[in-house]
Order: structure tokens, then C-alpha cells, then sequence
């Protein structure tokens, strides 16, 4: 029989996000030195359209399914089980050329900080107070400086995880405009291991082949222009990864 893995049962690496302030957090520190054994358990991350032609050639490029309430958003998986990450040595080094910026920007968040029944989103800068890394024993970088201001590693860390919160919404323009055309459906990729019981991938939504074949020309025109269309192709191709998975498990 074979393993069922389900990508959108993932294991989140945010524990306990606080939401960051000078005054409760004016002594306290970043130490990123222990490397990324906080996400040796995370099978699958979310990726933003700007990180496919890096991440393509290394991990396998998937959606989550999509629902009329809930756009599609890309993934890349990291392992072929749940709770397994195949990007992580002994070490907890990254065995990958590149990371992925969801990875990158931890322990760092945005916080929705609206109020209920808000006209506009606002978004406050939070961290993951359940990280090794977060100390006031003057360990790796400070946050804030004596007077309450950001340092400048801070003010970098906040443009980042703005930077990816721009991308995520690209991200999910770029899946509203694929499930318009009904270029989605569902994926189950069967995987043979050598020696070991074969593992079923589902739980996740890729392109259509043969719908994208049929798309006018005009829509494909409009795919093109827009950069959409290499976007495709990036993750049909990012597919093949599978393989290189499936020799990082059996090595």
C-alpha cells in the first residue's frame, strides 16, 4: 500500500508570534548562528512568483487546491513526507543553492493588527518568541537601539518581510489570473523508492497541460506579456525535481 503525503498538512515553523515593541523588546537579540533546524520538520513552503526561476531549478513547484473563497498560492516542497524536510544536513545547513525567502525571513512575520469590521488591512511586524535564536543574553544582533529605535539590521529585517508580503500578493494575482482560465487541477504524483514502500504526493493542484494547449490565442498572448506564461513552463519543469528528492531520500 502505498504513503499517503498531503502537502496542505504541513507544519507551520511559527510557534508563538509576538507582536514586536521597544518597550517590551528594547534589550532583546537575534542570533541566527544555529542555522535552520527550526524548519526541519516543514515539508512544503510558501514561494512567491519572483523566486521561480531560482527555486525551479532545485525544488518541485506546486499549488495549494483552489476554492472560491480561498485563491490558489505556490509551494515548494522540501520533503516527500509530511513532517520531513530533505534540504537540511546533520548540521542544520541549507543542502540547497537557494533558500527560500519564507524560510529567510524567519523569525519574522507580519501581524494582521486590524480591528474588527476595519475597511483596510494594517500589518505590524511580529517574531517568533519560541526561536533559539530569540535571547536577551546580547547573542547575535540587537533589535533596538537604547532609545527605542530600530537598528539597522532591524529596519533591513522589515523591509524584507514587507518585500515578501508585496511578492505573496503578486503571487496570488498570478493564481486568480491561471484559475480564471481553469488552467488548475488536482495532482497525485505516484513515487517508487528503491527498497521502500512507494509514496503517493496529493493534496496539491497543478497546470492543466492539455487546457493550456487549448487556450486561445489571445489569452495566451495575454499569459506572455504579463510574464505569466514563463511562470508556467518554470513549474512543469520544476516537476523533474521529484527525482532529485528521491535520491537525497535513498542517500
Amino acid at each position: 500500500m502505498a504513503e499517503h503525503t498531503d502537502t496542505t498538512q504541513t507544519q507551520k515553523m511559527y510557534k508563538q508570534v509576538a507582536v514586536l515593541h521597544k518597550d517590551q523588546h528594547r534589550d532583546l537579540y537575534l542570533d541566527r548562528s544555529q542555522g535552520f533546524d527550526f524548519a526541519r520538520e516543514v515539508s512544503a513552503v510558501i514561494l512567491t512568483v519572483g523566486e521561480f526561476r531560482r527555486a525551479a531549478v532545485e525544488y518541485p513547484i506546486v499549488f495549494t487546491d483552489p476554492s472560491e473563497s480561498q485563491p490558489s498560492i505556490p509551494m515548494a516542497l522540501l520533503g516527500l513526507k509530511n513532517d520531513q524536510n530533505l534540504f537540511l544536513d546533520a548540521e542544520a545547513a541549507w543542502d540547497a543553492l537557494y533558500v527560500p525567502a519564507y524560510i529567510r525571513r524567519y523569525p519574522f512575520v507580519l501581524v494582521n493588527s486590524s480591528g474588527p469590521g476595519a475597511e483596510t488591512v494594517t500589518f505590524t511586524l511580529g517574531i517568533d518568541d519560541s526561536f533559539v535564536g530569540v535571547n536577551r543574553e546580547q547573542r547575535g544582533e540587537r533589535l533596538f537601539q537604547e532609545d527605542g529605535e530600530q537598528t539597522p539590521f532591524l529596519q533591513e529585517q522589515v523591509k524584507f518581510v514587507q518585500k515578501f508580503q508585496q511578492d505573496h500578493d503578486r503571487s496570488r494575482g498570478f493564481c486568480q489570473e491561471l484559475q480564471q482560465l481553469d488552467l488548475f487541477e488536482p495532482m497525485r504524483l505516484n513515487v517508487d523508492i528503491p527498497d521502500r514502500k512507494p509514496l503517493v504526493l496529493s493534496g496539491f493542484s497543478g497546470i492543466k497541460r492539455e487546457r493550456l494547449k487549448e487556450l486561445e490565442p489571445d489569452a495566451l498572448a495575454t499569459l506572455m506579456k504579463s510574464g505569466a506564461l514563463e511562470l508556467i513552463y518554470a513549474h512543469l519543469l520544476s516537476l523533474n525535481n521529484v527525482h532529485k528528492m528521491i535520491q537525497r531520500l535513498t542517500a
